[in-house]
């Protein structure tokens, strides 16, 4: 479809907001911490997702989610 400029400029304002919360949080929390909560984004997405738009996922990505939810367990498990 068509993107207009304002469009496209609030997403690049979005992103840079995102970017510049991320490497904050990066140095107040530590890398270890950092990676684990940033990997978890999918498993935001997903939630969020299915809460507030009412899209669920397919049960290939359910299982693909709960795979990225233990693997982040076991290494935040094994730092700690």
């Amino acid at each position: 479809g068509n993107t207009s400029p304002k469009q496209i400029l609030i997403c690049s304002v979005t992103n840079l907001a995102a970017n510049i919360c991320c490497n904050a949080g990066l140095q107040i929390i530590g890398s270890g911490i950092y990676q684990v909560l940033y990997s978890s984004v999918v498993i935001f997405t997903a939630l969020l997702s299915k809460t507030f738009l009412g899209k669920s996922p397919t049960q290939v990505q359910w299982v693909a989610i709960i795979s990225i939810a233990v693997g982040l367990g076991l290494t935040s498990h094994d730092s700690a």
